[in-house]
């Protein structure tokens, strides 16, 4: 068994490039997690103004071998 990790801001670019990883793997399980991180602090107090949206998505996958007959 093998885990492939993705990372990105954008929903839409992630579901594309995990779409066209797994379309030839035997996939066993896909977890996901979102994580908020600050982008921009404020100058004086230092707190943070400005959030990202990550999201990580793991893929726990196996290779689809062809049987030689």
């Amino acid at each position: 068994m093998k885990i492939k990790i993705f990372c990105s801001s954008s929903l839409k670019e992630l579901e594309e490039q995990v779409n066209d990883f797994i379309k030839d793997k035997h996939v066993c399980d896909i977890k996901m997690n979102t994580e908020v991180r600050p982008l921009a602090f404020d100058r004086h107090d230092k707190l943070p103004t400005k959030f990202g949206c990550y999201k990580t998505i793991l893929v726990l996958y196996e290779e689809k071998y062809v049987a030689l007959e």
